[in-house]
């Protein structure tokens, strides 16, 4: 063993030590040389003008626009049905129809009445033209009358005022005068009411002539009338008296003088024929008046009944046409229900009719619900048909919500605008509705947005330091906080309304620094490096 070889093997440990020291401190100051400097990186976005849409989500399953249960309006026999399930119909389209012969029928009899009142109404046209005989008649019956209205008045005037009775009140006890003083004076005023209207018309008939116009004759003809009327009261009235008197003398065992008992009688008497006399003439008068006050008024019920028949002939005929079934709207035939022959009233379902016409009905949260509004343009989507879409507008939305397990629920139509054979009742449907559209705004992604308390902010990067445009950079910068105000949003892109310009640079992603250090290679072969003594044996 030489010296060296011995004092090696006598130190080493020491010499360990110091090797490691040596490659210790190499590989530090090799690897500090060759540290890449830390940077904080960060990931824009250029802010462009363009156009937002937003909109609501939601599910639900196609049904149809309208069902309906077609019903005759009409109750009969169906002679003829037109259609079979599956079906396509247009509005109006006959169906089916019913036997007519009853309604037929109604019509006939309908314009049967109507003839007969023309045939009434023509009958008092022609009587009412000849107004100016019933006139002309109607004088001569006053005429007729003051033969009699004289004798009748003052033979009356004599009963009432009577010279030889002197007052009726004699006729009774003079207890009981008080009794009869009623019918006393009721005749005595019902007598001065007949005179006077008498006074006044035979003033008139002495005026009046039969070549005097149709109203003034006619006046007087009233005034005639009123009079003999008057007359036959005051008549009855003076019955009633004498009457009272007798039946009082009867009752009480009285017996009046001859000289009174006989003028009763002679006045009884007289008063009969009196009332035999004015009562026809009476009677002739009023039917005269009668004639002549009821024509014109005769003439409009008829016609007024004329009208009547008129339209009830119109419905008859009307009525016909609900004898004929049909569609009330344009769709498919979705069952019959009913069979030839068959007996139907206005409560019988004839078929069914579904419109062709589809809806999406969907379901949104009160939230949702309340940025959905009647119009609004929506584009729906369907499980059962891949790749299909088609558009459509709100045309319905639930005024009252439902609660679902805590959530309040509203049911909304979305109508479409074309129809496709492929979508079918019941199918799975997904819809989105277009809430709201701007053109031309500033937008900015939404991870470029950022809040803080009340306030929100993007970062912005100084153009000079963007080394490649929109995507990132590796300069040390900090980049510049702006307050925005925002409106709008969807789920990718925000509106800005004030806080940045068209053109600048936002960060929407920032990547943290980290070390990163080139280390040699080390070879794994076996030319590695060896420190004599060490290792190996």
């Amino acid at each position: 063993m030489t010296k060296t070889s011995h004092w090696i093997a006598n130190n080493k440990f020491l010499i360990s030590v110091t090797v490691l020291l040596v490659v210790g401190g190499g590989y530090y100051w090799y690897t500090k040389a060759n540290i890449k400097p830390a940077v904080t990186q960060y990931v824009s976005s250029v802010v462009e003008k363009g156009t937002l849409v937003t909109s609501i989500s939601g599910s639900g399953q196609v049904a149809v626009l309208n069902q309906i249960d077609i019903k005759p309006e009409a109750s009969g026999r169906i002679n003829e049905i037109n259609i079979h399930n599956g079906q396509y119909v247009s509005e109006g389209e006959v169906i089916g129809r019913l036997d007519t012969a009853d309604a037929e029928k109604t019509i006939r009899d309908a314009a049967m009445s109507l003839e007969s009142g023309n045939l009434q109404l023509t009958i008092l046209k022609e009587s009412s033209s000849n107004i100016q005989k019933l006139v002309s008649d109607g004088y001569n019956d006053v005429a007729d009358t003051f033969l009699d209205l004289p004798t009748l008045i003052t033979g009356l005037n004599s009963i009432v005022y009577d010279n030889t009775i002197a007052s009726y009140t004699n006729l009774v006890d003079a207890k009981d005068a008080d009794l009869v003083r009623p019918l006393i004076k009721t005749a005595e005023s019902s007598y001065t009411d007949a005179r006077n209207a008498y006074d006044t018309a035979f003033t008139e008939y002495h005026l009046v002539s039969r070549s005097d116009s149709q109203d003034k004759i006619v006046k007087f003809i009233d005034e005639t009338s009123g009079a003999s009327i008057k007359i036959a009261d005051a008549v009855k009235n003076m019955v009633n008296l004498i009457d009272y008197i007798n039946d009082y003398n009867t009752k009480n065992n009285r017996v009046l003088p001859s000289v009174y008992s006989n003028l009763l009688v002679k006045y009884k008497t007289n008063l009969a024929d009196y009332t035999s006399k004015i009562n026809p003439h009476i009677a002739s008068l009023s039917s005269i008046q009668s004639s002549i006050t009821n024509a014109p008024l005769n003439i409009a019920s008829q016609e007024l009944s004329l009208k009547q028949k008129e339209n009830t002939l119109a419905d008859a005929k009307d009525a016909l046409k609900y004898y004929t079934v049909r569609a009330p709207f344009s769709g498919i035939i979705a069952s019959t229900i009913v069979k030839l022959g068959d007996s139907v009233s206005p409560g019988t379902i004839f078929a069914t009719l579904i419109s062709s016409s589809r809806y999406a009905g969907i379901s949104l949260n009160e939230v949702d619900v309340s940025k959905v509004s009647v119009g609004q343009k929506a584009t729906l989507t369907f499980d059962a048909i891949d790749g299909y879409s088609v558009t459509g507008k709100v045309i319905e939305i639930d005024t009252i919500g439902t609660v679902s397990q805590g959530v309040v629920i509203y049911n909304v139509k979305i109508g479409f605008d074309t129809s496709d054979t492929r979508v079918k009742p019941g199918m799975s449907v997904n819809a989105s509705v277009i809430t709201d559209v701007k053109q031309d705004i500033i937008l900015v992604p939404n991870s470029a947005v950022k809040t803080q308390g009340t306030e929100q902010y993007v970062e912005v990067l100084p153009l000079s330091q963007i080394t490649v445009a929109g995507t990132s950079t590796t300069a040390v910068i900090t980049p510049e906080r702006r307050i925005v105000t925002t409106g709008i949003a969807n789920d990718t892109m925000t509106e800005i309304l004030s806080g940045i310009d068209v053109g600048e640079n936002v960060v929407t992603r920032t990547i943290l620094p980290t070390t990163q250090t080139t280390t040699p290679t080390q070879s794994t072969g076996g030319t590695g490096f060896r420190i004599p003594g060490l290792g190996g044996r």
